[in-house]
């Protein structure tokens, strides 16, 4: 599938201090390279004192995850407007974690929204051989794809990675696409040692083409375990902006040029023809 794989839970900084001189770093809970949260560590003189922040971010041995109950979420609380995006969350009954979700108009046609997405995908793709190890999806129509991401951290966290399927979907009478994500387990890409493997991600992206086929209707929504030992308070504190970051970076890149040629493509594919043909007869009917 030509999936949009830019969502990405994960723990994301620069250069690791070294191990004689322990150096400030950064934590980062990002999505999709959107930076979200900063947090300066002070340099930790005393091994004794950094043993224990040591055991405490190293990797944990794997533990049964929780079973979300979506159906039993709580009501969508906004936290944050700003720049035109709404960012809410809500509480998940079976997880500790919130998910979260942030809305937002980019002024782009939705070919070129398609495009960024598309362009980003192609630097988290999973290996080719990885496609054959996907169960088809049960609607002919559904492009599929392996989304393979891994992310470095500060020091001394430890790296994260995750495995996901993505999925699109164009839906020419509801007049949107949708793009659903979610973690799957692979013989092709098993655990590395030393790394955490995220236990969990879901979310979508569901673009609406608006004022006229001009611009985009954009819904990003996520809820992921970034797993390991980090503490709740910080995940929520990250995972709460990566919406906003996510979204402004969106409409930040719909303005490149570079991601013409992609979206030409996707003009060219008979169910985006369709799609906007449905768009173009409902604008015509309200005129």
């Amino acid at each position: 599938m030509t999936i949009y794989r830019d969502y990405r839970l994960a723990v994301v900084a620069g250069p690791a201090a070294g191990p004689t001189r322990p150096r400030p770093a950064k934590v980062h809970l990002m999505q999709s390279r959107s930076l979200t949260m900063r947090r300066a560590c002070t340099p930790v003189k005393s091994a004794l004192l950094l043993a224990p922040l040591l055991a405490w971010l190293s990797p944990a041995p794997p533990a049964r995850a929780d079973v979300p109950r979506y159906d039993a979420a709580g009501p969508w609380e906004v936290i944050q407007t700003s720049e035109n995006i709404v960012v809410q969350r809500r509480k998940v009954p079976g997880s500790a974690i919130h998910e979260f979700q942030g809305r937002a108009i980019v002024p782009a046609p939705l070919a070129t929204v398609l495009a960024v997405l598309e362009d980003q995908a192609k630097h988290a793709s999973g290996k080719e051989e990885c496609q054959g190890e996907l169960e088809p999806s049960a609607d002919s129509s559904v492009r599929s794809a392996v989304v393979y991401d891994r992310t470095k951290a500060p020091w001394p966290v430890a790296e994260r990675d995750v495995v996901l399927r993505a999925d699109t979907a164009l839906d020419p009478v509801g007049r949107e696409v949708r793009v659903d994500f979610v973690t799957t387990e692979l013989r092709c890409l098993p655990p590395i040692h030393g790394v955490v493997r995220m236990p969990y991600m879901r979310g979508h992206y569901l673009l609406r083409p608006v004022e006229g086929g001009r611009a985009t209707d954009v819904e990003y929504q996520v809820h992921a375990d970034p797993g390991g030992a980090l503490p709740r308070w910080a995940i929520h504190m990250a995972a709460r902006k990566i919406p906003y970051d996510t979204l402004r970076n969106l409409r930040s890149s719909s303005t490149d040029p570079s991601h013409e040629p992609t979206a030409r493509a996707i003009r060219s594919r008979p169910e985006y023809q369709q799609l906007m043909t449905m768009v173009a007869k409902i604008q015509a009917s309200a005129n």
